[in-house]
């Protein structure tokens, strides 16, 4: 599930599709390939180190004010520092699961790109579908039994 859900994720930041790239049928010109996406690693790891220098102590101090824990008003409780405490190899994990991740992603983008013709296909006939029971609705005349046209309901406001 949680898969599922990256994958969603880096679809949808990754691959933004606009109306125009849905009519002409190639949603697969805004993906990144996977050497784009291993590509930005160095950059996530910059912005995670920077992100682990953060120092979070006031806010721990302000959601629960009345604790005076060891620690209470301390400056440099940072992200880094607390991820270090217990865990000696903190660093080499957030490093390891940056750079694993992003060649997971970069493997994802292209089975992605690799599923997106098939899925183009079934957007299109789904919206013939779609069409054809409307089509067919207004042909049968069951809007004007009803009190609807083509402007609207029946009712006048």
């Amino acid at each position: 599930m949680n898969k599922l859900l990256i994958a969603c994720v880096f679809a949808a930041l990754a691959a933004p599709a606009s109306a125009q790239d849905l009519h002409d049928g190639d949603l697969t010109r805004n993906l990144p390939s996977s050497r784009d996406v291993e590509a930005m690693a160095p950059a996530i790891d910059r912005m995670a180190g920077a992100l682990m220098t953060v120092d979070v102590g006031p806010m721990m101090d302000a959601v629960d004010p009345l604790a005076r824990h060891p620690g209470y008003g301390v400056p440099g409780r940072t992200l880094g520092a607390l991820g270090r405490h217990n865990d000696p190899y903190f660093d080499e994990r957030v490093r390891g699961a940056i750079y694993g991740g992003t060649a997971q992603a970069g493997a994802m983008m292209d089975a992605f790109a690799a599923m997106l013709p098939a899925l183009q296909r079934s957007l299109d006939e789904v919206q013939r579908g779609i069409g054809d029971a409307v089509d067919q609705y207004h042909r049968r005349g069951y809007a004007s039994d009803r009190g609807y046209d083509d402007d609207g309901p029946w009712y006048e406001d």
